[in-house]
């Protein structure tokens, strides 16, 4: 089967049931749960370098003025659709490459990671 994985997190800050706080993989990382409507809100914090939510967001407007912009023409090719996956593809190496970071880290610095 599969060995597990653990991971070195600093918490550095526990406010049970309201907020948590730690460092990992060189991100700091805060989920915080409050009252929304009648029901829960569970908000995720980190520090992720601006330059990539920019050009995601950016990516993922473009292409959905493009796609509004052809449906309301009347002129939808079919491959107009597709671009809304390229936003989705940055977003997807994105959380890949922050999933894979903490075990690169311990790899280059010759720790083993099992």
């Amino acid at each position: 089967m599969f060995s597990p994985h653990v991971s070195e997190t600093t918490v550095t800050r526990a406010d049970a049931p309201k907020a948590l706080e730690y460092n990992w993989g060189g991100f700091d990382i805060r989920w915080e749960l409050e009252a929304f409507g009648g029901g829960p809100r569970l908000t995720l914090w980190t520090n992720i370098d601006r330059r990539f939510i920019s050009m995601g967001a950016a990516g993922w407007h473009i292409c959905f003025i493009v796609n509004t912009v052809a449906v309301a023409t009347g002129r939808y090719p079919g491959w107009v659709g597709f671009l809304a996956l390229l936003p989705l593809a940055l977003l997807m190496f994105t959380g890949l490459y922050l999933f894979v970071l903490p075990y690169a880290t311990k790899w280059r610095s010759g720790r083993r990671t099992d």
